[in-house]
């Protein structure tokens, strides 16, 4: 994890504490990189997965830390095709844009947590110790930035990264997200400033609320689609 769509990351962890509060312990984790068929092993080897989140040792880029266009991600799609609606306590950002044009694919994270969102150390895990689920099990690659992964017991010792974060997956674990929206400069400005005044968690789900629900969103949502990965 790293700074995102214009946010540094102790805010995103504030504002996913935010969601979290309100969600009864639920909150949704945006990521770039679809998961494949290797989520559906995983799920089929336990129905609570740990999610454990580790700060990027490399610098965030920049246009992650200065987008062009900010998309706000309203529906995801069900396991049935269908479009449903995001709840209402979660919000989830991304850049609008990447490196081949206007950005069509976001998915998210369904995670769960009983424990207040901090950054803080939960100790380290050494990736030489462990490869990715399902296709051909290969090691995990330096350059992955999420995936699923199982422990393999060898004595050799490698890179650690340290963890910063602990929750596990809950239903429906992973999803494709749909129907983005333009976020306008200024509502960018207003969710900085809200998530940096401490709001209640109360008054946090009726700013997404009120913010969701713009006129201007309304009557001008991004004509993008969240097209499946294949």
């Amino acid at each position: 994890m790293q700074a995102e769509a214009g946010q540094p990351l102790d805010m995103i962890i504030r504002r996913k504490e935010l969601e979290r509060a309100i969600g009864d312990g639920v909150f949704y984790w945006g990521i770039g990189n679809a998961l494949g068929a290797s989520i559906f092993e995983l799920l089929r080897r336990t129905s609570t997965p740990e999610v454990l989140f580790s700060v990027m040792r490399a610098k965030p880029k920049r246009e992650d830390v200065t987008p062009g266009s900010l998309l706000l991600w309203t529906e995801y799609i069900d396991v049935g095709g269908l479009s449903q609606p995001l709840p209402s306590h979660a919000l989830v950002l991304s850049r609008g844009d990447t490196a081949s044009g206007v950005k069509r694919r976001h998915y998210a994270l369904v995670c769960y947590s009983d424990a207040v969102l901090s950054s803080s150390s939960f100790g380290t895990i050494d990736l030489s110790h462990f490869k990715n689920v399902g296709g051909t099990h290969g090691r995990v690659g330096y350059s992955q930035v999420t995936a699923n992964i199982e422990h393999i017991p060898i004595k050799e010792a490698g890179v650690c990264y340290d963890i910063s974060l602990r929750a596990v997956l809950g239903p429906p674990y992973f999803i494709r997200l749909a129907e983005p929206r333009k976020v306008l400069d200024t509502d960018r400005k207003a969710i900085d400033a809200t998530v940096a005044a401490n709001p209640t968690p109360d008054r946090w789900r009726q700013f997404i609320e009120d913010l969701r629900n713009r006129p201007d969103y309304a009557r001008h949502p991004a004509k993008l689609l969240a097209l499946s990965s294949g």
